[in-house]
């Protein structure tokens, strides 16, 4: 029998809830290393291996290698690698084979490009000397009158080639003058002006690979340490490639093999494209650079390496807080927590200016310089964030991925991984400091410390943290422990400690994230506010109950009474929430008597 029409159902679902996000744990970094690329690279908890491979083996002169490491031990982790005046290495892919190629690139070539344009170093400027010169290693490519002279990446204004056998360079200023013997290959230039100390004296120049299949470049501007050999099957058009690694010997190991056609429609046999734009898209080793359809090729005998690469110059403080400004949307990016190793002071405002935007609740941990604790004390921090926190000490780390030795570090992925430990498990409203509980607290125990360099005494300990510093120090009894959770607010309030910032942010932002948006143009009546009530104490319930009781009470207005006439009329919808944390223990009062005998022990404590 079909429903009557005297009958009518109405249905009430009180039961919404928003999707709360305890925290991911995903870190973000920018190290100092001797591979790598700018654009930050994510790497899955425990990817050790392939972190390595892209970044290059921790060494001491790379201590930010092992705090990524450290950090990806337990958690996934965005990685920029920023380098300055680098240049990609490469190698052609001709009929007969590929070819290494023998200056390096300094961007990307254009899809199809005919010719490309290849940098030689000719040395590096001392202040003094004038002549520099070398026999350049693309001679029958060459491209006639197409040399240039650059200094630190940036070509010297005004320079003309002109010539045939012999062409010759003048430039206007005159700043540089040259010659370039086209059967040898031999250059020889000139300066007016001796280039200053340290500035990287390069040539550049026009080859030509339109008679090319193609060009492999690596991921990244840095020395050369890869290898590749091919075959071709002439029925399918297909390729394989072999990618070789370099070790530290120069021994080249198989990494990887690839299938690919340079037929735009090719197909594998489970119907899978296999085009190049489809095969090294993205890849973490290779980018491929079509020229030209294939037709015939000679199979490589032995691992041909790509040539021309270089890492460039140091980079600097600025250059790393450009990296960080990558992190700007969340979206793209969805940190949990941001760390730097590297002490510079560009880095502080570099993540204020993250905090002021779309990260504005991710939390971010700064090395201070390996300085002794007056000099430490006497560069006052000048930043003032609830959200950025400063580490002061350095620990020497035994190194156990190599024999290049042990480290001098500032710890600071180790404190990360206590942080980000404490924000999935404990939504941030722990202490990461002082002994462990529960698995999170300021002990950290990978037993990678050798030595700390400082141990400050007391009164120094005691001035450290009202300037806002939280000192790791080696503890007899607990190992490398982290003594205080200060944020680097400059006001005292809840927000100046860690973890009662981080514990009131989660609120606040699960709050903003999970549960207004669904509210925005919808009716604002009582339906909609018991909704958002709802959803919102299901939010912070959790964070009351044992263990990870956090918040010690709590309650949310969201009614007719603060959604008022005047609130309606201006079609506002208004939310309070009030919270109380459960306080820690700051300080710890210990009261000893001792006592005659007789006395009644009531009497005592009264």
């Amino acid at each position: 029998m079909s429903t009557s029409w005297k009958i009518k159902t109405i249905l009430s679902d009180k039961t919404g809830k928003s999707l709360i996000d305890s925290g991911s744990g995903i870190g973000a970094t920018v190290v100092r290393s001797p591979r790598g690329a700018l654009v930050p690279v994510r790497f899955k908890q425990g990817e050790t291996l392939r972190m390595i491979d892209l970044l290059g083996d921790p060494d001491p002169a790379y201590p930010d290698l092992f705090e990524a490491l450290e950090y990806n031990k337990r958690y996934p982790l965005y990685v920029s690698a920023p380098s300055k005046g680098g240049r990609f290495g490469g190698a052609y892919v001709t009929p007969t084979g590929i070819k290494t190629l023998k200056g390096g690139l300094a961007a990307m070539p254009v899809l199809g490009a005919k010719t490309l344009t290849i940098f030689e170093a000719l040395g590096v400027g001392d202040g003094t000397t004038v002549a520099f010169g070398k026999t350049i290693g693309e001679t029958t490519r060459y491209k006639a009158l197409s040399f240039k002279v650059y200094v630190n990446g940036v070509a010297l204004a005004g320079q003309s080639a002109s010539g045939t056998t012999t062409e010759t360079l003048s430039s206007t200023p005159s700043t540089v003058t040259g010659t370039l013997i086209k059967a040898t290959g031999v250059l020889s230039t000139t300066f007016t002006t001796a280039p200053v100390a340290g500035a990287v004296v390069e040539v550049g120049y026009d080859m030509d690979v339109s008679d090319c299949y193609g060009v492999f470049v690596s991921a990244a501007p840095q020395k050369d340490f890869l290898g590749v050999r091919q075959t071709f099957d002439a029925t399918t058009k297909q390729f394989t490639l072999t990618l070789s690694v370099a070790d530290e010997f120069g021994t080249f190991n198989d990494k990887k093999t690839y299938v690919y056609s340079l037929e735009d429609s090719a197909l594998d046999g489970f119907g899978k494209k296999i085009s190049d734009e489809v095969i090294f898209a993205k890849d973490d080793y290779l980018q491929f650079l079509f020229v030209g359809k294939a037709t015939t090729y000679t199979d490589d005998a032995a691992v041909v390496s790509l040539g021309g690469g270089s890492r460039g110059q140091v980079i600097t403080g600025s250059d790393l807080a450009s990296a960080w400004g990558q992190f700007a949307s969340s979206r793209k990016y969805p940190i949990s927590l941001g760390f730097d190793n590297s002490a510079d002071p560009a880095i502080p405002p570099a993540f204020v200016a993250l905090r002021q935007g779309d990260q504005a609740y991710t939390k971010f941990l700064c090395a201070t310089p390996n300085t002794d604790e007056t000099t430490t004390l006497a560069a006052t921090i000048a930043t003032s964030d609830k959200g950025i926190r400063f580490y002061y000490n350095y620990g020497k780390v035994s190194n156990s991925y190599n024999n290049r030795g042990d480290a001098w570090t500032s710890l600071i992925g180790e404190v990360a991984g206590n942080l980000a430990d404490n924000i999935v498990n404990f939504f941030g409203g722990l202490a990461v400091s002082w002994t462990n509980e529960n698995g999170v607290g300021g002990q950290l125990v990978s037993g990678r410390v050798l030595e700390m360099a400082f141990d400050p005494d007391q009164a120094n300990l005691k001035s450290l943290e009202k300037a806002r510093y939280n000192v790791i120090v080696m503890d007899p009894s607990n190992g490398v422990m982290i003594l205080s959770e200060r944020t680097s607010q400059t006001v005292i309030s809840d927000y100046a400690w860690a973890s009662y910032t981080d514990a009131l942010e989660y609120i606040i932002q699960n709050v903003i994230n999970n549960v207004l948006p669904a509210q925005i143009d919808k009716l604002n009546d009582e339906d909609h506010r018991s909704s958002v009530k709802r959803q919102c104490e299901a939010i912070i319930r959790p964070m009351t109950v044992r263990p990870r009781n956090v918040i010690f009470d709590f309650q949310v207005k969201c009614d007719a009474e603060n959604n008022d006439d005047a609130a309606l009329d201006a079609e506002e919808f208004h939310l309070a929430i009030a919270v109380k944390v459960t306080r820690k223990s700051r300080t710890i009062v210990l009261t000893f008597i001792n006592t005659p005998q007789g006395l009644d022990f009531k009497a005592v404590f009264v």
